[in-house]
């Protein structure tokens, strides 16, 4: 079984479980979610959203949590150690390199589509924006500064 932490934002969760959705496709294990602790005091009062995608949410018990092998992420780039992992394992970092997923992108991809049709304004914007050149741009904002 692999179970992966969440926390962070909405792109720190996409990247978890892409990361851990690719391991266990890769070792044919069943994946679990852990959403339990991973928000508690966030000071930008984030929370679990990728109930908002097609993937299927199983989430880990305690008992599941405690008895596996954690594996922490050792620093911020890509690691191939963690694509070898085997047997029941909880993953515990960000994981941000599409390289942990490349080998099931298709599958990732798919999963990872919004679950309801966009509606009212947003479809509008959507349709909008595939009928032209568009860009996004995300700025993160700093509390206080």
């Amino acid at each position: 079984m692999v179970i992966v932490k969440l926390y962070g934002g909405l792109g720190n969760q996409l990247f978890q479980y892409a990361t851990a959705r690719s391991l266990a496709l890769q070792s044919d294990s069943l994946l679990k979610l852990d959403a339990s602790t991973g928000f508690e005091g966030d000071f930008y009062k984030r929370r679990y959203s990728l109930n908002h995608f097609n993937i299927v949410e199983n989430f880990a018990s305690p008992q599941e949590i405690a008895a596996s092998r954690h594996i922490r992420e050792k620093h911020f780039h890509f690691d191939p150690e963690v694509c070898t992992l085997r047997g029941d394992v909880y993953l515990d970092g960000y994981w941000q390199s599409q390289k942990y997923f490349k080998p099931v992108q298709d599958v990732i991809r798919e999963e990872l589509s919004v679950r309801q049709p966009l509606e009212g304004v947003n479809r509008k914007i959507a349709d909008e924006m595939a009928e032209t050149n568009s860009v996004c741009i995300h700025f993160r904002r700093l509390h206080g500064v």
